[in-house]
């Protein structure tokens, strides 16, 4: 057997429920850094029916990050419907800001209007940034279409035109900073 499988012996052992969810989660967390990703769901699902015997939200909620990192969605939204109240909508917030580091862009989109308009306009920033870290400029303009608060907006389009810039891309990046209606952005852009 290899490390990890001798590690999940080992966590088969705990008796404590709770402590043995987060070991599995550890487990889970190193495969993902080890890139043996395809052995992910199963530790995962380990972890959450440890954690059947408990009411521990926030182990949940890690369960559901780890998911989302690995691009399994449907597991994510079976954790998430286990779940109630606030806690549903700071999974499906933690799963969209999961999928966007994981560039999975059109699933973060299926997600984000099941989150309150706050959460919606942070993770479609959030995704902005993360496209036009990459140099999808054209995608990340279209991204801030969705975010409809003005100054979370402006911010967006601030981070694009300073891309644009350092990108040689002078005028097209005039062109975002003259769309801005708060005068203040302008003079920092």
């Amino acid at each position: 057997a290899g490390y990890f499988e001798k590690a999940e012996e080992i966590v088969n052992h705990i008796s404590n429920p709770a402590g043995r969810a987060y070991a599995y989660m550890e487990i889970a967390e190193s495969l993902i850094k080890s890139d043996k990703r395809d052995e992910v769901e199963r530790v995962a699902l380990k972890a959450f029916e440890s954690l059947k015997e408990t009411d521990n939200k926030w182990a949940k909620l890690n369960i559901v990050e780890i998911f989302c990192m690995v691009g399994k969605t449907e597991q994510a939204r079976g954790i998430i419907s286990s779940l109630n109240g606030s806690e549903i909508m700071e999974a499906r917030s933690r799963c969209a800001m999961k999928l966007i580091e994981a560039d999975k862009y059109d699933e973060v989109l299926q997600l984000v209007d099941s989150l309150g308009l706050d959460r919606k306009n942070s993770v479609l920033f959030r995704m902005v940034c993360n496209q036009t870290e990459k140099g999808q400029t054209a995608e990340a303009l279209t991204t801030t279409e969705g975010i409809s608060l003005a100054s979370t907006k402006e911010s967006a389009l601030e981070q694009i035109a300073v891309a644009l810039a350092k990108a040689g891309r002078i005028q097209d990046a005039i062109d975002i900073v003259g769309s801005f209606s708060d005068s203040l952005i302008k003079t920092q852009a």
